[in-house]
């Protein structure tokens, strides 16, 4: 116990971004709740948290601010959540609550939350082009990545992470792509 809080209910920051995601990709907000000690103050375990939580928030803020749900929210393990934006969004509907997927309007965003543990990252529901793209977040812009199309994956991508260094990843809990031009996909998430 440190200044009266039990170290093992608070929670790990890699817990408190999977969260963040999750509730981006479903369309939702994320409230984190930190008390103050009887003296006011916060406590450097959750000053730790705060800052850290902040840094990945920065680092990300493309793909978390002023984004919809895709499509899809996530891949079937769960470890990979989708948030997505429009290059142009003349004549649609301001409250729709997902974004379509179209070749050369829609940027979508997957936040990797378990790291691969062979450094290629499977997006099976990510269909490419000739045109697609995928750049990973760094500390320094983006880093383009190449992609490729295993057949195990029915049509979707893997990127591979290995040529990356560490450093390079704004966290080391979890990170984010960027992909674009990948192609147009009819499906509606509301009709399950």
């Amino acid at each position: 116990m440190i200044d009266g809080v039990k170290v093992n209910e608070v929670q790990p920051l890699l817990a408190l971004i999977t969260r963040l995601v999750t509730a981006i990709s479903t369309g939702g907000n994320y409230l984190l709740n930190i008390g103050p000690d009887h003296n006011g103050r916060v406590l450097p375990i959750f000053e730790e948290r705060l800052r850290s939580l902040g840094s990945f928030v920065n680092a990300h803020s493309e793909a978390i601010f002023a984004t919809k749900p895709w499509i899809f929210q996530n891949d079937s393990d769960s470890t990979i959540w989708y948030t997505s934006q429009v290059r142009n969004d003349t004549g649609l509907d301001p409250y729709r609550l997902y974004n379509n997927q179209t070749q050369a309007n829609t940027i979508i965003y997957a936040f990797v939350v378990q790291w691969p543990m062979d450094n290629l990252v499977n997006l099976p529901l990510v269909i490419p082009t000739a045109n697609t793209t995928v750049n990973l977040f760094s500390t320094q812009g983006f880093i383009p990545l190449s992609w490729n199309q295993p057949f195990q994956l029915n049509g979707g991508i893997q990127v591979d992470i290995s040529g990356v260094s560490l450093p390079k990843f704004p966290s080391t809990d979890a990170f984010a792509l960027k992909i674009e031009y990948a192609k147009d996909q009819n499906a509606n998430p509301l009709q399950g």
